[in-house]
């Protein structure tokens, strides 16, 4: 049973980054307005909220530098909500056009950090 798990999970994370590359690519052809007529299928608003609306602040932790939005510097920020429900949704981890994102142990502070 482990194993089946295993490879439902890597098969998941294969998915996940195979949308992840499709949306980056569809988003660099619209970027070039070699489609214009898909923008709005690209728009952050497919995934229900942008990171660009949230208040991040510069953050050092125990694996260097990253970035800190919290509830209190976003109570009525609606991106920041979506962000958490989305991460909610993903076990508190998930990445995105190139950023990792984490949810804290108090569920109300998030992390992100660039991938390299």
């Amino acid at each position: 049973m482990e194993e089946v798990l295993e490879i439902l999970s890597e098969l998941l994370n294969g998915l996940e980054y195979a949308v992840q590359n499709a949306r980056a690519q569809l988003a660099a052809l619209v970027k070039e307005n070699v489609i214009p007529e898909a923008e709005k299928a690209v728009d952050k608003r497919v995934w229900g909220w942008n990171p660009d609306a949230v208040k991040w602040a510069e953050a050092t932790g125990p694996s260097g530098e990253y970035q800190l939005a919290t509830l209190e510097n976003n109570h009525d920020n609606r991106d920041f909500r979506e962000m958490l429900r989305d991460l909610e949704e993903h076990d508190g981890r998930l990445s995105r056009e190139g950023w990792f994102y984490w949810r804290f142990q108090q569920k109300t502070s998030v992390g992100r950090k660039k991938r390299t």
